[in-house]
This record gives structure tokens, sequence and C-alpha cells, in this order.
């Protein structure tokens, strides 16, 4: 990857102060108020990045910078992370968030605004998305969409729109709300095999065309549906290309999800061994998912996030937080 390398220059003003004499036979000239301007610096134009404090530094290299995404690397060491990781808090970045040991930090706002942050010696890393559930929507009243109910909101955005695949996010939803919407789904003939929680929903209808609803803490619903006769193919194209919008790369994206997959495996098998009344029995297993974790651990270690695109790394960063926060439930 070419890194696009920005600097960004620090603008100091010094209010100065000026001094007027007087004598007795005149009136005294007012003094200029003195100012004293903080030091401050231009760091995006896009809104959604006005959501997160400015570091304490100007030292920083901008990556990417338009409406799908903010990356920019920051200076600072680990204690200059830990107090910007703060700030981010104090900011309201605290919804489904993930952090493991003073290196990495992932988290919503109320408003759907995502960041992700990781250390990397003498600085850091930040990328900044705006939420999927923007803008207007407009409901589809013919198609795929049709089959479902039009959500009460009409802020979100659709992804994909086709002839056997639907995908949409929805905005100003709140739990209330999207009990209601399951149970309009459900209402609409997507009543076969299903199983519904307080924040999911997984249901199909007697086509065999199945739904999946999930609500966000951030009050935001995804939705997607895919048709009976969508082959995997089609299906993982569509997705991928949604997921290619964010720019990542097909190839790394399955190693990753190889990686997460394993490591979910490897957590479950540890729970059931350490819960066993017979572990000695376990002994062959347990060698060979140890072998296969430390296989991971270390082809995760090997990867150098410098060489990865934007997105790439970005999607590193989300799995790889994923994957230390599983691993702490040992």
């Amino acid at each position: 990857m070419k890194k696009k390398v920005l600097s960004i220059m620090l603008s100091l003003m010094v209010g100065s102060t000026c001094l007027v004499g007087c004598n007795n036979n005149s009136k005294p000239e007012e003094k200029p108020a003195v100012t004293e301007e903080k030091v401050s610096f231009d760091w995006s134009k896009q809104e959604f990045v006005k959501e997160v404090p400015l570091p304490d530094t100007d030292k920083t290299s901008i990556e990417e910078d338009d409406e799908d995404e903010f990356w920019v690397y920051i200076n600072g060491d680990e204690e200059a992370f830990k107090a910007y990781v703060e700030k981010c808090k104090e900011s309201g970045f605290t919804i489904d968030a993930d952090e493991w040991e003073d290196e990495l930090y992932d988290a919503y706002n109320e408003n759907g605004t995502h960041i992700s942050l990781s250390l990397d010696g003498t600085q850091y890393e930040l990328s900044v998305k705006p939420s999927k559930a923007r803008g207007v929507l407009t409901w589809p009243t013919a198609g795929v969409a049709a089959m479902l109910p039009t959500p009460e909101s009409k802020v979100g955005s659709i992804a994909v729109d086709s002839s056997k695949q639907f995908v949409a996010f929805v905005g100003e939803m709140d739990r209330e709300k999207f009990k209601a919407y399951m149970d309009e789904c459900v209402a609409k003939g997507f009543n076969c095999d299903y199983d519904k929680g307080d924040d999911y929903f997984n249901g199909k209808n007697q086509n065999g065309d199945k739904l999946h609803l999930e609500y966000k803490e951030t009050g935001e619903m995804d939705i997607s549906l895919h048709c009976e006769g969508a082959t995997e193919e089609e299906i993982s194209s569509e997705e991928m290309e949604t997921c290619d919008a964010e720019g990542v790369n097909p190839d790394f994206k399955a190693t990753m999800d190889s990686y997460e997959a394993m490591i979910n495996e490897y957590v479950e098998f540890m729970k059931k061994y350490e819960e066993s009344s017979d572990p000695v029995s376990m002994m062959s297993d347990l060698n060979e998912y140890m072998t296969k974790y430390t296989e991971t651990m270390t082809k995760l270690s090997e990867i150098d996030s410098s060489t990865l695109s934007e997105a790439d790394a970005a999607y590193y960063l989300e799995v790889y937080g994923r994957i230390t926060t599983k691993i702490t439930e040992l």
C-alpha cells in the first residue's frame, strides 16, 4: 500500500499586549484585551470525525479522510495512548466496547460512530467510521424488500437490493420498536423455524427465504434477507460487494475469519476441558487444540499492519479485538 502521508502543521498565534502611555491631561486609551490562543489544528472536515476528541499532539499522519472512514497515525507512547482512550470514553465511546491490555480499544458512541484504536510502539492508529444507518431511508416497494414490513424509521441506508438478497441498516430504533418489527415480520409469514431474543431474530417463510434481524445498542437495526434458491456464491458475492465498499480484500477477510473461527472453537473446547470430570481422556484433543492455537496466534502476530490497506488494517483490528476478548473468557 502506498501511504498518503499528510503532515498537519500547527498554527500557533500569540496575542500581544499593547501598552499605551497616558498623561494627566488626556484620558487613557482603552487597552485591547490580551487573548491567548489555544493550540489547535484542522484534523478532518467530515462531520462524524468531529465526535472524536483531538489528541494532545498535532504530530499525526492521516492515511484516509473521506465520508466512509477517517484513519490516522498519532505519535504517542503507551501513556499517551491510555490517556487518549480515556478521552474517547469521556466523549461517549463506551458502547459495545472491547479493550485489551492497554493496546487495543474498540467501541461505538450513541450515534453509531465506531472507533478502533491500537498501540504500535511509539505511535497508535485510530480508525473512525460513521454509522451505516445514516441518511434518508427510502424503502423499496417492489422486489425482495416488499416481503418485509416497512420500518417506521426513515433514517438508514440500503446496502444490497437484488432479486435474491436484501440488506439494510435502519437507525433511530429502540428495543420496543425492534420487538414490534420482529412481530410484524412473523405476521408477514416469517414464522417457520424462527428463533428470537431481545436483540436478534432468525426465521424463514414457507418458501424457505431466510431473514435475520439484529438490534444494536447504538439504536440501529440490521436487516438481511436471503431468498430460497440464492446460491452461496451469489450471497457471498453480494455480501462481498457490501464489504468491498469498505475495501476489505476478500482473501484477507477469509483468512482473518478462519483465525477467529479457530480461536472460538479453541475457547469452547477449553471451557469443556476445565469443567470435565475426566480431563485425562481429553488430553489428545487438548494437545491438538494447543498446537492449532499456537499456530494461529503466531500467524496473527506475524501480520504487519503497516503493509495492509486501510480497510484490511481496520478489519484486522476488529477481528483481533474480538479474538482477544474471547480469550479472556478462559
